[in-house]
């Protein structure tokens, strides 16, 4: 019985995940776009007590408003230098919400809940398709 909860709970995921696949690209297709420059790099530490880098982004609007964006995720060794420049979209509404346009800023949590989703797939439906097995041999 529980590994059928397991086997839901996968598909339920997977769900999720596409469902989010999909706004993202439908957000990242219908922003504004514009370049960004890396203005700083915080240093901060991990729960592990490790540093761990955060960007930190200026950009500008086609009216001329300046905006800060800072990274949503933190990595070591840093992903960025200061100077670097990106392609982000940002919300014309409200253009202090914005989406740096790398793999992983813009598709990482999509794709770990779908690895997720996977791996409860399989446990689940691996454990069900088992127990089939196993009957029709007892059986």
């Amino acid at each position: 019985m529980g590994y059928n909860i397991i086997f839901i709970a996968g598909i339920f995921f997977l769900l999720v995940s596409l469902l989010a696949l999909k706004s993202r690209v439908y957000t990242i297709k219908n922003q504004e776009s514009t370049m960004a420059t890396v203005v700083r790099v915080d240093r901060e530490k991990d729960s592990d007590g490790d540093t761990t880098y955060r960007a930190v982004f200026s950009y500008t609007t086609p009216g001329n408003q300046e905006f800060i964006y800072t990274q949503t995720s933190s990595s070591n060794p840093a992903a960025w230098e200061v100077g670097e420049q990106v392609r982000i979209v940002y919300d014309k509404e409200n253009p202090g919400d914005a989406i740096v346009l790398s793999f992983f800023e813009a598709f990482g949590m999509i794709i770990i809940l779908a690895i997720i989703s996977c791996v409860l797939l399989i446990v689940g439906g691996g454990h069900y398709f088992a127990n089939k097995l196993f009957e029709s041999v007892s059986g």
